[in-house]
């Protein structure tokens, strides 16, 4: 995903004719609007990685490695990643605001009992 300010309306003009920085495409949105359900993650499989970078008026969003049991397409499976990144961050965001220092630590293939079993576990161990 590419997002540039360039893109904005009101800002340098939408759909300017200027090239993106070597070596990052160039993309425009097509199509439908995916409804909210087509966006849910339960079906997430696999984690992968979600990387911001930034390179002048520009910021690229890339999307690797995560897999869902119920995918129909690509945008549909970049959304569902981002919408777990949203999530993720808006749980983190809020742990650092209410407890400076508190952190959310993502889990996969445990079960509740085992997490407070090893989280007990830790506790009696310091």
């Amino acid at each position: 995903m590419h997002i540039s300010k360039r893109d904005v309306p009101g800002e340098t003009g939408a759909g300017a004719p200027d090239a993106p920085p070597s070596g990052k495409p160039r993309c425009r949105t097509h199509g439908m609007v995916l409804k909210d359900s087509e966006t849910d993650y339960r079906d997430l499989t696999e984690f992968g990685r979600i990387t911001i970078e930034r390179d002048g008026f520009d910021i690229y969003i890339t999307v690797d490695g995560f897999k869902f049991e119920d995918v129909t397409t690509g945008r549909q499976q970049v959304a569902k990643a981002l919408a777990w990144g949203r999530d993720t961050l808006a749980a983190k965001l809020e742990a650092v605001r209410l407890v400076p220092g508190g952190g959310v630590v993502a889990v996969s293939g445990m079960t509740q009992d085992d997490l407070d079993i090893e989280r007990l576990a830790r506790r009696e161990a310091s």
